[in-house]
């Protein structure tokens, strides 16, 4: 017999076979939702109904649609990981890093749904963290606790009660023409005495004119490079031990542009074999580049031409997509060639879509300056008097504060009654010239006739 429990619709009975379950069952609800409880004793059993008819009550709990297992925050965040693993390996490096720690940071053996708010508040707006830090934190346990929601085990994400920290919006740092030129040459010279790896030039000159991420250039091969379409594939893939994935987990095509088709042509002359896997850019022990390698030698390059240390490897990215901006390529074809996942990142290079625009706003309204007197030009002597007047669309007649009364004897009276009250204003004007000497002022009323 069904032991009503002290919440409307919730019954607690035991089956034939011992097992104990809670039931739901609700006017307006599709039938009934039997659970079976964990419990084997009556009174343990009972006291876990209770909570179910509880967090029922509240809505914090819907049986038809909620899952009722809950596995460890331990277990779910290997799990989360193994979910994730097409990520690139630095991004799925990350998310372990920071998901491991916020594991061990909460209380040994809890369930996933039992994270609160005060949790993730406590892991990932640490005072001693930076603001970008923490934001970078919030954003990866939040995507781990939105899969678990997606996956039925949460029916809210703890996350959404933490206030987001508000970080400095910071322009791309980018390097001048002359600056990229610098780190050429010096890479050359360092290359010719051999105090540096002789790759290094060639990997500037197709990181700047590619835009492709430093793991994504070690990764290249030539089996990517397209000559006949000028395109550059980024994918990701395995091949042996190499395993290479890219960030977002989408291939991408970027455009091959005259100087990474230079370099790529003269790289692919000095190829001593055929093998189509092989990276474009080879180290001293024809493997490919490590990305980590090739990060460190090039802050050393970066020291020894004087340039400043928050130019990294990256910063050539960042260059590519600046220079594309500035020439006026349109922002989502940048966003493509950078292979950004969401328009909210490249819009960091907004700023120079506005200086662009500007700039050629200006050029395009030069052709006027023939026909439109500025204020600047006011008192030029060599302005004309007479302007021209378009009527009816046919004919220009010239026309200047004296030859108002003309035009008016011409018209037809309802035209001639339109203008008559714009004659004070022209009189005006012309005596105004007489006394400032302004010629634009009292020049001329152009009046468009119907």
């Amino acid at each position: 017999m069904p032991k009503k429990l002290p919440y409307v619709g919730v019954y607690f009975y035991e089956r034939p076979n011992g097992r104990f379950v809670v039931q739901f069952k609700r006017p307006g609800l599709p039938g009934k939702k039997t659970i079976t409880l964990t419990a084997t004793s009556e009174a343990l059993a009972y006291s876990e109904a209770v909570e179910f008819g509880r967090r029922f009550e509240v809505g914090a709990f819907n049986p038809w649609t909620d899952r009722i297992d809950s596995p460890l925050l331990a277990d779910e965040t290997q799990r989360f990981l193994e979910h994730n693993s097409g990520l690139s390996t630095n991004t799925l490096r990350e998310r372990r890093i920071v998901l491991e720690a916020f594991s061990r940071s909460v209380a040994k053996n809890i369930e996933a749904r039992g994270v609160t708010s005060k949790h993730v508040e406590r892991f990932c707006l640490a005072p001693h963290l930076k603001p970008s830090t923490q934001k970078g934190y919030l954003s990866k346990v939040r995507s781990f606790f939105n899969w678990l929601k997606k996956e039925g085990y949460l029916r809210d994400n703890p996350c959404i009660a933490v206030k987001e920290p508000r970080v400095p919006r910071k322009l791309p740092e980018y390097l001048s023409r002359e600056e990229v030129g610098a780190l050429v040459a010096q890479a050359e010279l360092d290359a010719l005495l051999s105090a540096a790896p002789g790759w290094m030039p060639d990997a500037i000159r197709l990181a700047v004119s590619t835009g492709l991420r430093r793991a994504e250039l070690c990764a290249l091969r030539w089996c990517d490079v397209d000559f006949p379409g000028r395109n550059i594939y980024v994918r990701g893939y395995e091949s042996g031990r190499r395993r290479h994935r890219t960030k977002s987990g989408h291939d991408r095509r970027a455009p091959m542009l005259p100087i990474s088709f230079d370099v790529l042509v003269r790289l692919a002359d000095l190829r001593k074999n055929e093998n189509e896997d092989e990276t474009v850019l080879v180290s001293s022990r024809a493997g490919p580049l490590d990305p980590g390698f090739l990060g460190r030698k090039f802050s050393q390059l970066r020291r020894r031409v004087g340039l400043r240390k928050e130019y990294s490897f990256h910063t050539l990215r960042h260059t590519f997509a600046s220079w594309l901006v500035s020439e006026g390529v349109p922002i989502r074809h940048v966003q493509e060639y950078m292979g950004h996942a969401d328009m909210k990142t490249t819009m960091i290079y907004a700023h120079l879509v506005e200086e662009h625009s500007i700039s050629r706003a200006a050029a395009a309204m030069r052709p006027l300056d023939e026909y439109v007197d500025p204020v600047s030009r006011r008192g030029d002597e060599s302005v004309p008097v007479e302007h021209e007047l378009k009527i009816s669309g046919q004919q220009w007649i010239p026309v200047d504060s004296e030859g108002v009364q003309h035009l008016l004897q011409k018209q037809s009276p309802k035209t001639e009654n339109a203008l008559s009250d714009n004659r004070k204003g022209v009189s005006r004007g012309a005596e105004h010239r007489a006394r400032t000497g302004d010629l634009n002022l009292g020049k001329v009323a152009l009046y468009q006739l119907s």
